[in-house]
């Protein structure tokens, strides 16, 4: 996953100049970072938007480098209380843009009462805005900290278009759009009043953890990931150097590999082999573990190598080889 902006707002000053690139506020208006609690949705730092009610912009943007396809997320807390005036608007808007002109939308949309919200994605094409979700109202709650994905692709004609997610669950996908004369650049976070609603009073709306990749869908901040563990090859050496290796009777003993036995007589020359016993352990069990990303644990393989043994003549068992064969389970 290619991350093409990421911010926390945990470097960010007030001139939203370090992590963003720019802001645009207008009198009566404030953007600030906010360290304060209930005012970030991770870290220790958000972004505060205090609009004084007049609708005049207040937002935050970002441009890189332009792209025909991306994944975009940003969380968001509305106020208890939050009016808009007249109903029906749209001023609290999300955007993927192209130089200025807005791509695709995420529109915080007030219902007929004025106090209850929902989301609104539209998508542009060749001509001007089409809207493709309009939710049901109450689905966005004040007070708490939501957020929204969209998936935008220019497309080559008839297949552009977008999708999106509220709270990690998918209410659209529309990619049935001639996208192909654009190209996006810029994310755009906070207030306007271009589409011709106010903020009822003095309200604060506050907005963090934003990113836009260009490989896959974000999902919530710090989420897990599901994965299939193939392990590679970890090599663990047990080595024992000279061990004493004896000549019980067969009764006694066990074969561990290449075993010396003597016969009768004497003067008999014994030039023992290098003895060496591999013990294996293939596919070990491995158990999930809760990671937010990848993890693909080694396959436990272990040598046990016997050099230089030092060969008795005796009946008497192999302390060593008793030990294995308990650990082995002969």
């Amino acid at each position: 996953m290619a991350t093409i902006f990421s911010s926390g707002l945990e470097t960010e000053v007030d001139a939203f100049t370090t992590e963003w690139t720019t802001k645009v506020v207008s009198a009566g208006n404030a953007l600030t970072v906010s360290s304060e609690a209930g005012e970030f949705n991770s870290g220790s730092k958000g972004a505060k938007i205090v609009a004084d009610g007049t609708g005049a912009n207040c937002y935050a943007t970002k441009t890189f480098t332009e792209g025909g396809e991306f994944y975009f997320r940003v969380y968001f807390k509305l106020p208890s209380g939050l009016e808009y005036d007249p109903s029906y608007k749209v001023p609290i808007s999300f955007l993927l843009m192209d130089g200025t002109s807005a791509l695709a939308y995420a529109w915080v949309r007030s219902d007929v009462s004025n106090t209850t919200f929902h989301m609104r994605f539209a998508v542009r094409d060749a001509g001007t805005p089409t809207t493709v979700y309009t939710g049901s109202a109450d689905s966005i709650a004040t007070n708490t900290w939501n957020y929204i994905e969209m998936h935008w692709v220019v497309g080559t004609g008839a297949n552009g278009g977008l999708a999106a997610k509220i709270n990690g669950v998918e209410v659209v996908s529309d990619f049935n759009y001639d996208c192909a004369g654009y190209a996006v650049d810029t994310v755009r976070c906070g207030i306007s009043d271009g589409k011709g609603a106010n903020l009822t009073g003095s309200q604060t709306i506050y907005f963090d953890d934003v990113e836009v990749n260009d490989s896959g869908w974000l999902g919530p901040v710090g989420g897990g990931v599901s994965v299939d563990i193939t392990p590679s090859v970890l090599t663990t050496d047990l080595v024992m150097l000279n061990p004493v290796v004896g000549n019980p009777s067969q009764a006694e003993s066990w074969d561990m590999g290449p075993y010396i036995y003597t016969e009768a007589g004497t003067g008999v020359a014994i030039t023992p082999p290098l003895l060496q016993t591999q013990l294996q352990m293939h596919d070990p069990a491995v158990y999930a573990v809760d990671v937010p990303t990848a993890v693909a644990p080694p396959l436990l393989q272990t040598n046990i190598q016997m050099l230089n043994p030092t060969v008795n003549v005796g009946k008497f068992r192999n302390r060593v080889c008793s030990m294995l064969h308990l650990i082995m389970g002969r």
